[in-house]
């Protein structure tokens, strides 16, 4: 499981700014959130007491449905990244973060451990 998180890191961590500014510490926060969405979303498709609450992945994902989802958001969030402007880009990336919080937070108040 942890191998996911490596492998999430070692993609996404050379993206980041290197100087530690408002927007680089958001980055870092929304990557550190993803991979931990992910790995409790892989870890719901092991699990026959929860389900998944995604509607665009369904109540029982696969685990090749989990990492394809993950990848696609990831890719399609920085292409949107890049082509809106930079203020629009602020307010998506808080939005994703807060979209994160929630979904981590309410996977850990229910059992789901990574």
């Amino acid at each position: 499981m942890y191998r996911y998180l490596i492998i999430l890191l070692l993609v996404f961590l050379p993206m980041l700014p290197v100087r530690a500014s408002e927007e680089g510490r958001e980055h870092t926060a929304l990557a550190v959130l993803v991979a931990v969405d992910w790995l409790q979303t892989r870890q719901i498709t092991d699990s026959p007491e929860f389900f998944e609450r995604n509607p665009i992945m369904g109540n029982r994902p696969s685990p090749g449905e989990v990492d394809t989802y993950f990848a696609a958001m990831a890719g399609l969030y920085l292409l949107v990244q890049e082509i809106l402007p930079e203020r629009t880009q602020d307010m998506l990336r808080r939005a994703f973060i807060g979209a994160e919080i929630y979904a981590t937070v309410n996977n850990f108040a229910i059992g789901v451990r990574f």
